[in-house]
């Protein structure tokens, strides 16, 4: 699925159950189709782990390739 960044949080830290998180929210654009007469953009707010994509290296503007699997869970993000 291609996306279109329009902006970016990272969360980072410690649980109360001592376990290190540490993943970047994306807040993303990207085309709907509902069908051939319909056409818009639908937002969305995707997480991405550290470990796939550091936050420094996720550029706000730019377009990126999402790779999903038949559950919905991210696989993959490679820019465009």
């Amino acid at each position: 699925m291609r996306i279109l960044v329009v902006g970016k949080s990272r969360r980072a830290g410690t649980s109360k159950a001592g376990k290190d998180y540490d993943f970047t929210i994306l807040m993303v654009e990207y085309d709907m189709r509902a069908n051939d007469d319909n056409s818009g953009v639908q937002v969305d707010r995707i997480n991405v782990s550290a470990t796939m994509m550091p936050f420094a290296l996720v550029e706000v503007g730019a377009t990126y390739d999402l790779d999903f699997d038949r559950h919905g869970y991210l696989l993959g993000i490679e820019k465009l």
